[in-house]
Order: structure tokens, then C-alpha cells, then sequence
């Protein structure tokens, strides 16, 4: 998904302006867009399941959770 939203980023700023067209199969019909929304629904994902078991119930594990979300970013 990475690769295709940073193939767009290059498509759209260097090879479209030099009027350069490479076949598109490699995408499996995604863009850009597309790639970074199913990004978004994994990481969401992985994210809660993470503060699910990973953590104690309560707000002590909440804040622990974000003292590491903090720290990681």
C-alpha cells in the first residue's frame, strides 16, 4: 500500500508533466486513496487490538497505552 501511494505521488509529479506512460497492472486496481483508507482500517485495527490485550482494562492502562503511543511517535 505504500509503495502504490508513493508511485502515484511520482507519477502525478514526474512522469504525467513528461507525458510518460508505464501500464498501471501492478497497482490490482488500487490508487492512491484507496491504499491510504486501507492503511488507515489496518493500522485502526492493529492499534485496538494492541490496546486490547496488551493492556489492563481501566485508566491505568489507557494511559499507560498512550504514554507509549506518546513515546513511539
Amino acid at each position: 500500500m505504500a509503495l502504490i501511494v508513493a508511485f502515484d505521488h511520482f507519477w502525478y509529479a514526474v512522469l504525467v508533466p513528461h507525458g510518460l506512460q508505464i501500464p498501471l497492472g501492478f497497482r490490482l486496481g488500487l490508487n492512491a486513496g484507496w491504499a491510504l483508507m486501507f492503511f488507515y482500517v489496518i493500522s485502526g485495527f492493529l492499534i485496538s487490538l494492541s490496546l486490547d490485550t496488551k493492556y489492563p482494562p481501566g485508566s491505568d492502562g489507557t494511559i499507560r497505552f498512550y504514554q507509549g503511543r506518546v513515546t513511539r511517535i
